[in-house]
């Protein structure tokens, strides 16, 4: 459909609506969409369940307490919050904020994660910039350029100290990239080109091609050159 032809979707305060193709949508308050959005832009504030995905052409921004069934495609997807999506994030650009929980799989060219975030399928990205606030879990992440590092502030120190689970930290099953510089990360295999680990990290085996690096305060129980 033509963008001229379109309408827009607005629903403020508490409401529904059905599924279709849109101009912009934007969802405010609490509300709920039964079906599949397709539009230009979309923007979602408050609280939301949608079910169904979610397609746009230029961006789609989620903010706030929100439930996607399906995925998340655009060109540049934002999530603030505590969202749940259910399917895969496709686009160009990501950028994950917050506590999302992701049920399928990342694949964009630039990524970047900060807080406790969960991803169940694998993050594929030529850049992958995550700052860790609390715990997160990534099953599998793949990438040109991979970096981990741990951000601390008064409210995170704090309950790291009072609740150990609450330390910022990664947690994964496999990391594989290009260059690699990894904080605060549990991983069982990591493999690269040119292969730094920073303190705070357990890794049961680590192999590079290149470079390697190891910090005093991380423990990696082998590692080995390929």
């Amino acid at each position: 459909m033509d963008r001229e032809k379109r309408h827009n979707l607005l629903i403020s305060g508490m409401g529904s609506a059905s599924g279709g193709v849109f101009n912009n949508v934007r969802i405010d308050g609490m509300s709920k969409v039964n079906g599949d959005l397709s539009c230009v832009r979309f923007l979602c504030n408050g609280k939301a369940d949608i079910n169904g995905s979610v397609t746009a052409d230029d961006s789609i921004e989620v903010n706030g307490l929100a439930t996607i069934a399906g995925f998340l495609k655009a060109e540049h997807v934002v999530i603030n919050g505590k969202a749940t999506v259910r399917g895969d994030i496709v686009g160009e650009r990501a950028e994950l904020s917050g506590m999302p929980n992701i049920t399928g799989n990342c694949e964009v060219e630039t990524l970047t994660i900060k807080g406790g975030i969960r991803i169940d399928g694998l993050v594929n990205a030529e850049t992958i910039d995550v700052r860790l606030y609390g715990h997160s879990r990534i099953r599998e992440m793949g990438g040109k350029t991979i970096s981990v590092r741990r951000e601390t502030n008064d409210l995170s120190r704090f309950l790291a100290f009072l609740f150990p689970p609450f330390a910022s930290k990664l947690s994964a099953d496999s990391i594989e990239g290009d260059d690699i510089y990894l904080e605060y990360t549990q991983a069982g295999v990591v493999r690269g080109n040119n292969v730094r680990i920073g303190p705070g990290c357990d890794i049961e085996l680590v192999e590079y091609r290149n470079k390697y690096e190891q910090s005093p305060e991380a423990k990696v129980t082998r590692h080995q050159q390929v």
